[in-house]
């Protein structure tokens, strides 16, 4: 059953800051003390995913190819590997702001600019056989998050991806839909720490 007070915050988080957000959900907390806990562990996660205003053009974005290359790591991370200039050359329209490149680049076991696919831990049946392989996929919106088990970041901006591909890979070996969205990561911004 819906409730219009849930439904009230989910627009709020929709439309508001990070700053407006942690004010708000305080504010709310009572309301979520009330629900279940799956639903309080989803409003908590929209304080960390939040559009951002506009800072890349749509032409900017679209100068780079749509696909990468499958890959596996030595210790069983499995990503998309894309063009690095997703982020060495969008990552200067979002400098301006605080944002620098994410720590992907310069020493050989670092994989580049990417879209994670499956995380080392996941469970998954089989071993991928994908690996070599072509997807596509496409660009969706800009986005800046706040993730809350990245030490020393503050916040990171997003260009959030769709790939049905991607998606019919990860239930082929028996994972779910990636909770938090395909995406690449572009830059983030370092805590400041006082």
């Amino acid at each position: 059953m819906s409730n219009p007070k849930i439904n009230e915050l989910i627009s709020l988080a929709m439309i508001t800051s990070p700053m407006t957000m942690n004010a708000i959900l305080p504010e709310k907390s009572a309301i979520l003390s009330r629900e279940p806990t799956s639903l309080r562990s989803s409003m908590r996660r929209m304080q960390y995913l939040l559009v951002a205003p506009p800072q890349i053009p749509d032409t900017a974005i679209a100068q780079y190819p749509c696909f990468g290359v499958l890959k596996e790591n030595a210790d069983g991370f499995v990503y998309l590997d894309v063009d690095d200039d997703f982020i060495h050359e969008l990552v200067h329209f979002i400098e301006p702001d605080g944002f620098v490149e994410p720590p992907y680049f310069g020493k050989t076991e670092l994989v580049g600019a990417h879209i994670s696919v499956m995380y080392v831990g996941e469970e998954r049946m089989g071993n991928i056989a994908e690996c070599g392989q072509v997807f596509s996929f496409t660009p969706l919106e800009c986005k800046i998050v706040q993730p809350p088990r990245w030490d020393g970041v503050e916040s990171a901006f997003l260009i959030e991806v769709s790939s049905p591909e991607l998606d019919q890979l990860r239930e082929k070996y028996g994972l779910e839909k990636y909770e938090f969205g395909f995406h690449i990561t572009v830059g983030i911004k370092p805590k400041i720490l006082n």
